[in-house]
């Protein structure tokens, strides 16, 4: 089935028997909503059985109702992400067809990553990168969770060529910054920007002359 799902069920309106119709109807009217409905709401929407819901799968060159749900659901995923933003449930459910779970966790990942630059501060991040270029030393410190994100960034900036170095727990890294020195760089990582370890590591390297960048959620 191509891409161009809703445009063909358009065209095969008038074709249709009147059963079909009235599902294509619903489908057509909402296709974002249709795209979360089990097989049983679709055919309640519609007023008709199950096995019409199957029959105009098929008529479309579909194997059943998952088949169509997936396209559906991939199609609208396509369209609302070119404008920018999402209009259908994320969430998964335990029935879905793994094609649509996919679809969803990309989009998702999709309007994440749309969100992040529309929030960006460009001339900001240009001053971070050019800080983070120019440091002798880079320090990475965050605790939990957040150390799974410094321990992420060491990886990137290491592929950068960058001297990187991150520590997840304070009994390792107070010590750590204060042998900064004023060429260094210590990156502070709390997704709640409280953590008082990572509060205190801040301090510290400010009080030695490191330079200090903090990323929070």
């Amino acid at each position: 089935m191509s891409a161009a799902l809703l445009q063909d069920l358009r065209g095969r309106l008038d074709d249709l028997r009147p059963v079909q119709r009235r599902i294509a109807e619903v489908i057509l009217a909402d296709p974002l909503a249709a795209g979360t409905m089990t097989i049983d709401q679709l055919a309640g929407a519609a007023g008709c059985a199950q096995s019409s819901v199957v029959n105009l799968a098929r008529e479309l060159g579909l194997t059943g109702y998952r088949e169509l749900r997936a396209a559906l659901v991939a199609e609208t995923a396509r369209a609302v992400g070119d404008q920018g933003h999402l209009a259908f449930p994320l969430e998964i459910d335990p029935g879905d067809p793994l094609s649509v779970s996919v679809e969803r966790i990309a989009a998702a990942d999709a309007r994440a990553v749309r969100d992040t630059v529309r929030l960006l501060d460009l001339e900001q991040l240009a001053r971070i990168a050019a800080r983070l270029a120019a440091a002798r030393r880079i320090l990475l410190i965050g605790v939990g969770a957040s150390g799974l994100a410094a321990l992420d960034l060491q990886y990137k900036l290491a592929r950068l060529g960058l001297s990187a170095h991150a520590l997840t727990s304070a009994h390792d890294a107070l010590p750590a910054v204060v042998g900064l020195g004023e060429q260094d760089l210590l990156v502070a990582i709390s997704d709640s920007g409280r953590t008082i370890d990572v509060l205190d590591a801040l301090e510290l390297a400010a009080a030695a002359g490191a330079g200090t960048l903090a990323v929070t959620g």
